[in-house]
């Protein structure tokens, strides 16, 4: 199972502020940088219509790091595997952090709490979930 949020970059840019500070000349300088063609800058902003500059730049940025290199090994993994190659994109919030794979590493480590409960306890027969309703 290999996978990414489609806004990873969008917490690191709002953290500051920076994601408002982000100018035009910005995105296209990392669209260069990035090797993406005038035609791919075209699409992500078909793609995100509406999107502030800062956003753009998050969407490449996010690509660029994240969903691009997860889609690569997915496809390496499906190409020389014996077990089977899952691949997921977990959907941003609009106008929020967005989801952000360290968010969702919180969520993880509180909810995880919520499977070892009901895990049997070390020290006796009874789970932690039983002690709990007595």
């Amino acid at each position: 199972m290999v996978g990414t949020n489609t806004e990873e970059t969008r917490l690191f840019l709002l953290s500051d502020g920076a994601i408002d500070r982000i100018t035009e000349e910005a995105v296209s300088a990392i669209a260069g940088a990035y090797g993406l063609p005038v035609e791919g800058l075209s699409a992500y902003r078909a793609a995100h219509p509406g999107a502030s500059a800062g956003e753009l730049f998050s969407a490449i940025q996010t690509d660029w790091y994240w969903r691009i290199p997860a889609v690569r090994l997915a496809d390496a993994h499906a190409a020389t595997a014996r077990a089977s190659t899952y691949m997921s994109s977990s959907p941003g919030a609009r106008r929020s952090s967005g989801a952000a794979s360290g968010l969702l590493m919180a969520w993880r480590s509180l909810s995880s709490s919520i499977r070892w409960a009901s895990e049997p306890s070390r020290y006796s027969g009874e789970t932690r979930r039983d002690r709990s309703r007595t």
